[in-house]
């Protein structure tokens, strides 16, 4: 019975992943293959879908806020974004999308000022996302997705106590 629950858990899974990766790609060619867009990638010209040229714009300027913010900024910021992947879709999205250096940055951040329960949980999700071979998002190694569900029902379950952190945080130093 449970192998059941477990194979319609995940194929339901992998379906709202593809829908949802269909609605990324959709007309606009957009890719989690090509996120995140660094500013100097001569690959992509203007002459992309207008809407693709904004979305890139948007990354290259979410690149530059992030970059001239605070450690304790920056480590706020990839928290919340984190709770949010989680209670609007999944928070396997949230690594997909967000570079690798910034939740590690994040992370290693919350070590040193003693948040150790919540840099433990978003560490469990860093996986190598971005690897080629992992064109599909249905192709991640089964233990990744594991990790992301345990990271969601941990954060759904401490949604409450986590919201109440994020706001006593920036004020706390």
């Amino acid at each position: 019975m449970k192998i059941i629950v477990l194979v319609v858990v995940l194929i339901s899974f992998c379906l709202i992943v593809m829908v949802m990766r269909k609605y990324a790609t959709g007309i606009n060619g957009l890719s989690h293959n090509r996120l995140p867009v660094k500013p100097d990638d001569e690959g992509q010209s203007d002459e992309k879908d207008p809407i693709e040229n904004i979305y890139r714009a948007y990354i290259e300027n979410r690149r530059k806020n992030y970059n001239k913010a605070k450690p304790k900024e920056r480590a706020h910021l990839m928290v919340s974004e984190w709770i949010e992947c989680a209670e609007k879709t999944i928070v396997l999205e949230f690594y997909e999308f967000t570079p690798e250096e910034w939740v590690n940055e994040a992370v290693a951040y919350l070590y040193d000022t003693g948040e150790t329960e919540i840099a433990g949980m978003m560490e469990k999700g860093i996986h190598d996302y971005h690897n080629p071979k992992y064109t599909d998002m249905c192709d991640y190694p089964e233990e990744w997705v594991d990790d992301c569900f345990e990271i969601d029902g941990w954060i759904l379950k401490n949604k409450e106590r986590l919201h109440k952190w994020l706001d006593e945080y920036l004020n706390k130093w």
